[in-house]
């Protein structure tokens, strides 16, 4: 491509894409959960807990094809295993032994289609704006367009604070640090581009039958990978199915179908607050504000505020200034206010992720794991609209 371009803009964006590779390499690394050097850390008795417990997982899986810890013998205790099944599976396939898998291979496994995910759900949303009018189609033939978008990406992706700072404020990247979070969220991503593809569309959405079984399985699949993921993209899609263009009809089979991922999660959760040493019940972690409290000192509130809503606040901003620059009425029709159905959409996820925090007090800051989903979702959004914007900024103007 840099060959047949011949452009500059062409070889930053391959430079800068690289480094976005290298970063979500080094975010598995940056506070202790994982280590290359593995058996030594076994050894000295330094390996994290948690790598240490799915890593006994995978081994019941493969052993005994039974998803325990081995603690209690070979009895099953509810949890979602389907990440677990899965990197048990490439274990046999590439003869490793689970503790070297999440050590190393895994982040090498993970980050290359996590970022193709993201780069596919943000070429998405830019074709949505596209077809809306705010962003100039001609720019996806123009070799140009490439650099600014990486660009845009590593700044959003490595952020203004470094990690390390940005985990004291309460944002973990857990899409690198658990596995079973990083898939979901990689599953969650065809969600994502599927609801973006019926945005500034104006004739109704009609779905097949077909249909309906597969948000029910695919809810489902995504909630056993993790269920706070599963969570939080099904109550979206639910807001979703209420507000875009469709028959009441089809409304209601659709949450029929989602209906059957809310069943599965109950049914798990229910399991595990029967059992005598399975932990507080959902009405013993109601807690409101106990991440905050717990989680984070007073004097990092403030910060933690703008580190984790930032993107957010200046995404919604700068969509704001396109549509009230660049609208076409036609582009919002059906809209709340004159507020686009994407950014009305960024600000539902928002909401619904939050909401468990704000409420639940989970053990180790696990609400975390609702939050994030957001926080990954805005990512690759704002970095279009920044790209756009300085693509139009520095087009020559015609004369």
């Amino acid at each position: 491509m840099i060959y047949r371009a011949r452009s500059l803009s062409t070889l930053v964006a391959l430079c800068a894409s690289a480094l976005v590779g290298y970063w979500a390499f080094l975010l598995t690394y940056v506070d202790g959960y994982k280590t290359p050097w593995v058996d030594e850390a076994v050894l000295s008795g330094t390996a994290h807990v948690d790598m240490m417990f799915h890593a006994a997982i995978v081994n019941m899986l493969n052993g005994f094809h039974a998803p325990s810890l081995g603690i209690d013998g070979i009895a099953p205790f509810p949890y979602h295993f389907a990440s677990h099944y899965l990197v048990g599976l490439l274990c046999q396939l590439l003869g490793v032994g689970s503790l070297e898998f999440y050590a190393i291979v895994f982040p090498l496994l993970l980050a290359p289609p996590f970022l193709l995910a993201l780069y596919v759900f943000g070429m998405a949303f830019r074709g949505y704006l596209i077809r809306i009018g705010h962003v100039d189609g001609n720019d996806d033939s123009n070799p140009s367009s490439f650099g600014p978008f990486w660009v845009s990406l590593f700044i959003v992706f490595v952020g203004l604070i470094s990690a390390s700072y940005r985990r004291d404020l309460g944002i973990w990247d857990n899409a690198f640090h658990s596995e079973s979070f990083g898939v979901a969220v990689l599953f969650s991503y065809i969600a994502g581009v599927w609801l973006i593809d019926q945005l500034g569309r104006e004739t109704p959405i009609r779905l097949r039958w077909y249909a309906f079984p597969l948000i029910a399985a695919y809810l489902t699949v995504l909630c056993s990978l993790k269920i706070s993921v599963g969570a939080v993209v099904g109550a979206l899609l639910a807001y979703a199915v209420l507000r875009l263009p469709m028959a009441w009809t089809q409304r209601v089979l659709a949450w029929l179908a989602m209906s059957c991922a809310v069943i599965y999660g109950y049914i798990e959760t229910q399991v595990v607050t029967q059992g005598e040493n399975s932990g507080p019940g959902l009405m013993d972690m109601i807690k409101p504000f106990a991440f905050i409290r717990d989680v984070l000192p007073p004097d990092r509130w403030t910060p933690s505020f703008f580190a984790f809503f930032g993107p957010t606040i200046l995404f919604i901003g700068l969509r704001m200034y396109l549509t009230r620059h660049k609208a076409r009425r036609s582009s919002l029709r059906g809209t709340l206010f004159g507020v686009p159905l994407d950014v009305e959409f960024v600000a539902a996820i928002t909401l619904i992720s939050i909401a468990p925090g704000l409420i639940l007090s989970i053990p180790q800051g696990a609400t975390n794991f609702f939050s994030e989903v957001s926080y990954w979702w805005v990512q690759p959004m704002l970095a279009v609209v920044l790209a756009s914007l300085f693509i139009a900024a520095t087009r020559p103007r015609s004369k």
